[in-house]
C-alpha cells in the first residue's frame, strides 16, 4: 500500500473537487498530485502567501462559474465557422472572469503580483 492510499488522498481531492465551479475544475483537483521536491513545495507555498496577504489586504478573489473553452475553440477551428448567440455570451463571461482574475493579482499600482 502506497503512502496516498494510507492517507486516503483520494477522497481528500474528490472532497475539495466538490467546490469546483466547473467540471474541468474539478477535475484537475482530484487529478493533483502532492509536490515531491523541495523546491516544488516552497513555490507553491509563496503562492498560497501571496494570495492570503492579497485576501487579508481586503481583496476579494473572483468567483463564480467559469466556462471551459476548448469545445468553443474547436467549433470555430473550422474555416468559416462561427458561435451562435449563446456561445459568444459565454465567452463574454469568461473574458469578464479573467479580466477580474487579472486585476486580483495585481498590486496596488497595477502591476503584476501573482502573474
Amino acid at each position: 500500500m502506497t503512502s496516498l492510499e494510507v492517507l486516503e488522498f483520494h477522497r481528500i481531492t474528490a472532497a475539495i473537487g466538490e467546490y469546483a465551479c466547473t467540471e474541468d475544475g474539478r477535475r484537475q483537483i482530484i487529478h493533483m498530485m502532492p509536490s515531491v521536491t523541495r523546491d516544488e513545495v516552497v513555490t507553491e507555498k509563496e503562492y498560497v502567501r501571496e494570495i492570503l496577504d492579497l485576501l487579508e489586504k481586503g481583496r476579494t478573489a473572483p468567483s463564480g462559474a467559469v466556462l471551459s473553452l476548448p469545445p468553443l475553440f474547436e467549433a470555430v477551428q473550422r474555416e468559416g465557422a462561427d458561435l451562435d448567440a449563446e456561445s459568444l455570451s459565454e465567452v463574454r463571461h469568461f473574458l469578464d472572469y479573467a479580466v477580474e482574475e487579472i486585476s486580483f493579482c495585481r498590486d496596488e499600482e497595477g502591476e503584476p503580483s501573482l502573474l
